[in-house]
């Protein structure tokens, strides 16, 4: 729809369904409909996310790489701050509605903002300095795709392993008590909010594809020496998280850089689909695996 129609319009007829959504949870006590307004809400966000990275360009033409690390770091604070602030209430059903309630009005005032953002098509944004029409970008192969899945896949497995896995290895393996395996993790956390604040100057000026080289190599010898160093490399686990932040949001905007614009919303929201799939199919693999070995090897 994105490569079809107007990406704004679009984009906040995503954000009507996501309020939508929460609306629905506020009008109606039927437990099948809450399984809508969550499908709905979370099919929303996660667009809406995606949507972030393809349209950070056409705002911020020239400096791209470092807003939408920016964009992501205030997406972390806004997650585990509104975590913070509303889900002590979510333990009644009163609670539960007011936090959908406010939900819905957050929803309001961003669409009444993002109403007043310019979005203009990236080709009126640059303009030729001779009088050479621009080559038209070539689209890549099938190969070149399903190399994208791959990266991304990888990243979705580490990334996501870390958040599901690691309080069990922590306190299963290498028998740490459950406040000390969750400190670790929230380093991990943490390392992945301010990384994107404070690496965004960095990735605009080492450019996107340097970026993943250099960021994601080290944050990669920090996470398999991590592992690899049991109980005496965990902070160096939990320290990836500090260097990998910057990789899916720079990621997405590489994306950019390799297909058309008139198919990037397309080919990314297929390498995004197709790489949340290896992601499940590992977290079923992994969870098998370790019934069948010890923590620690499987992990």
């Amino acid at each position: 729809m994105m490569d079809t129609f107007d990406r704004k319009k679009v984009a906040m007829g995503m954000l009507g369904i996501w309020m939508a959504a929460v609306l629905l949870n506020v009008l109606t006590d039927s437990y099948p409909m809450i399984l809508l307004s969550m499908f709905l809400a979370l099919g929303a966000s996660t667009m809406l996310n995606t949507t972030v990275n393809l349209l950070t360009p056409m705002v911020c033409a020239g400096y791209a790489g470092m807003m939408v690390n920016i964009f992501f770091f205030i997406q972390g604070i806004g997650t585990s701050g509104s975590q913070f602030l509303l889900g002590r209430f979510a333990f009644s059903y009163d609670g539960w509605k007011m936090i959908n309630g406010v939900l819905f009005a957050v929803g309001l005032v961003s669409l009444g903002l993002f109403a007043m953002v310019n979005l203009k098509p990236e080709k009126e944004k640059t303009k030729p300095k001779t009088s050479q029409k621009k080559k038209p970008q070539d689209m890549p192969g099938a190969s070149i795709f399903w190399l994208l899945v791959l990266m991304m896949g990888f990243y979705f497995i580490g990334e996501h392993g870390i958040m599901n896995w690691m309080l069990t290895y922590c306190m299963n393996a290498l028998q740490m008590p459950s406040h000390t395996a969750s400190a670790y993790l929230s380093i991990f956390w943490g390392g992945m909010t301010v990384g994107r604040l404070v690496f965004a100057p960095v990735v605009q000026k080492l450019g996107v594809r340097k970026s993943l080289k250099y960021f994601g190599g080290a944050g990669t010898v920090l996470f398999v020496t991590g592992v690899l160093s049991g109980s005496k490399g965990v902070i160096l686990l939990s320290s990836s998280g500090l260097l990998i932040s910057i990789l899916y949001p720079t990621m997405v905007l590489f994306f950019q850089q390799i297909y058309p614009v008139s198919v990037v919303a397309t080919k990314t929201g297929a390498i995004i689909s197709a790489a949340t799939i290896a992601d499940i199919v590992f977290n079923a693999g992994f969870g098998a695996l370790s019934d069948l070995w010890e923590s620690r090897s499987a992990f």
